[in-house]
Order: structure tokens, then C-alpha cells, then sequence
């Protein structure tokens, strides 16, 4: 039977994915959040793809899709209009659910000025 996670564990995880990803090349430049989670172990384990624990902030629609590509991931419209790229990362003591997203009005499949 496999533990849940520390918290220690789950954020170690989360880092060690984070600098993975930090060191990709020529790749868009994301701003990046590892979430604080405090004792809250059981909503990330097992990870859940609405529930994530480290994102990055894109710049641009097409940034996200070329995160999406590099990671294997499908890109979806949250709420229908947000862009948004979720996977799950398999890290040395959990996984992690990885986001990657940017605002609406990035968005640059609508015409001009409809996001």
C-alpha cells in the first residue's frame, strides 16, 4: 500500500519537475507558481487534473500550445474561454499535476477584439 505524501514531499516533487522544465529549450518563457499547500495533502493525492500544484503563466495563446506540444498535452478552453494545458507529471516521491494557461484575451483564435 503506497502513503500519501508529505507535504515536504509533494513540494520537493513539484521543484525538481519545476527545474526539469526550467531547463527546456526554446521554449516560450513562462511565469511559474508552485502553490503553497499546506496540510492539504489528500487534494493532491492522487493527483486530479483540476487540481493543480504547479502552473505557468503564458504570454500568448500560441505559448501555451507550444508548451502543450513539448509536454503531450491537449489544450482546452476553461470556462470556455480561458487556454489551458493540464498533465500529470510523474515525480520521484508523487505526481504532480502541471498547468499551463494564459488569460482570455491572449486568446488569438477569435477576431480582434472578441476574447
Amino acid at each position: 500500500m503506497t502513503s500519501t505524501p508529505s507535504n515536504r514531499e509533494l513540494q520537493l516533487t513539484a521543484a525538481q519537475i519545476l527545474a526539469d522544465l526550467l531547463s527546456v529549450p526554446d521554449l516560450p518563457e513562462l511565469t511559474w507558481n508552485l502553490h503553497a499547500i499546506g496540510g492539504f495533502t489528500d487534494s493532491y493525492t492522487p493527483p486530479c487534473l483540476g487540481i493543480d500544484l504547479l502552473e505557468g503563466h503564458a504570454s500568448s495563446h500560441q505559448a501555451v500550445r507550444d508548451w502543450a506540444a513539448y509536454l503531450g498535452a491537449e489544450v482546452t478552453l476553461r470556462h470556455g474561454v480561458t487556454p489551458d494545458a493540464r498533465l500529470i507529471v510523474k515525480g520521484l516521491h508523487a505526481d504532480v499535476v502541471v498547468k499551463i494557461w494564459c488569460a482570455p484575451e491572449h486568446r488569438d483564435d477569435l477576431p480582434s477584439g472578441r476574447a
